[in-house]
């Protein structure tokens, strides 16, 4: 689990800015559904507009589009028991 988790953590923008990463890591860091949810958590927590690295509607518009997807797909692959 950790082979998943940590990249994806290191990836996010938790410990250092995406926009300072070199260019492949900035396209794998936004397919990171955990860089959005790190990213609205720098727009509540700071009000400095250089702490963040998309605007805070991005960051909402993803995590509501990938909450509803994976919701959806969760849905259909776990069966109700009878």
């Amino acid at each position: 689990m950790n082979f998943i988790v940590m990249p994806m953590f290191f990836l996010s923008g938790a410990m250092y800015p995406v926009n300072k990463l070199p260019e492949i890591l900035k396209y794998i860091s936004q397919i990171n559904p955990l860089t959005y949810g790190i990213d609205a958590l720098k727009h509540a927590m700071f009000q400095s507009s250089s702490m963040v690295d998309f605007s805070l509607i991005t960051d909402l518009f993803v995590l509501s589009v990938l909450s509803v997807l994976f919701v959806t797909v969760a849905s259909f692959i776990f069966e109700r028991k009878k």
